[in-house]
């Protein structure tokens, strides 16, 4: 098995037709040539450097992307979720939520936006910890759709 981990990216509907982005990250790669990849796909402007494996996956779920990205080597997985979560990121998830189980840490980064600036707030870990803040995210927002 020569794949280090993957990148998942799950783009919000509203602004990229294509259900999912998904790659293998071999041995000897950066996640971060994935974001980039993405990025020049859909003509986003970034020029990610190779130590910016954090600062990456933070950009591209700021612009409403859920971002998820595992080391499975080391058996992690960290979600990058958006303010808002749309049906199909909510969809991934629970569609993939079994696949999580394969490992040892599952957390997220969450971000919040007020006032136009960008918070990411704590990681959250657990499966569970994560479902309620995905689905808080997702109930939010079509409430506040509602009620326009």
């Amino acid at each position: 098995m020569n794949s280090r981990g993957k990148v998942w990216i799950i783009p919000d509907e509203a602004q990229i037709i294509q259900l999912l982005f998904e790659r293998d990250v071999q041995r000897g790669e950066d996640h971060v040539k994935k974001f980039q990849e993405f990025s020049d796909l859909y003509q986003l402007g970034f020029h990610f450097k190779s130590d910016e494996y954090q600062e990456a996956p933070f950009r591209i779920a700021e612009l409403g992307h859920m971002t998820v990205k595992s080391e499975d080597l080391s058996g992690i997985i960290v979600f990058y979720l958006p303010a808002v979560i749309t049906d199909r990121e909510l969809e991934w998830f629970y569609q993939n939520e079994m696949m999580l189980e394969r490992y040892s840490i599952i957390a997220a980064y969450t971000l919040r936006v007020e006032n136009d600036k960008y918070n990411w707030e704590e990681r959250i870990y657990g499966v569970d910890k994560i479902k309620r803040e995905i689905n808080r995210k997702y109930f939010q927002e079509k409430q506040s759709l509602k009620n326009k």
